[in-house]
């Protein structure tokens, strides 16, 4: 299962809020022991279309006048 979670900081620490749905779908408890995969995301482009990938120079399409 993947989901999408926002860093916070509380204190000196930082943590994640996973959404009460998954909680409740996996019958997660306060206790239980978890497994998280860490991945960073990061945006380019402004972000705008994420899909596209990061800007290359070589994609530039010249046209002569």
């Amino acid at each position: 299962m993947i989901i999408e979670a926002k860093l916070k900081q509380w204190g000196n620490s930082f943590g994640i809020v996973i959404p009460k749905e998954i909680i409740k779908e996996n019958q997660f408890d306060t206790g239980d022991t978890i497994k998280v995969e860490i991945m960073r995301r990061r945006m380019d482009g402004f972000g705008m279309f994420p899909e596209l990938g990061k800007f290359e120079e070589e994609d530039l399409v010249h046209e002569e006048l």
